[in-house]
């Protein structure tokens, strides 16, 4: 199944469910959640160097550097 139909296929759920439709990766709070990723990575790992994240949408990257970032500033 392709990205377009997965996107008519959970909004037409969500719709058929009445429950609310939210995109994984252009919502701010669900990109804020994925950054707990970003910070448990440094409490086990305060010196990396790099980290490698899979780009989908781009929502799990946002969070995790943007939290990363935040945390260490030297990086």
């Amino acid at each position: 199944m392709h990205t377009k139909e997965r996107l008519e296929r959970a909004k037409n759920i969500s719709k058929d469910k009445g429950i609310p439709f939210i995109r994984g990766f252009n919502e701010l709070r669900v990109i804020a959640g994925q950054g707990t990723i970003g910070l448990e990575i440094l409490d086990n790992l305060p010196d990396v160097d790099i980290v490698l994240v899979p780009i989908g949408g781009g929502g799990l990257i946002s969070g995790i550097a943007t939290a990363i970032k935040e945390k260490n500033l030297s990086t």
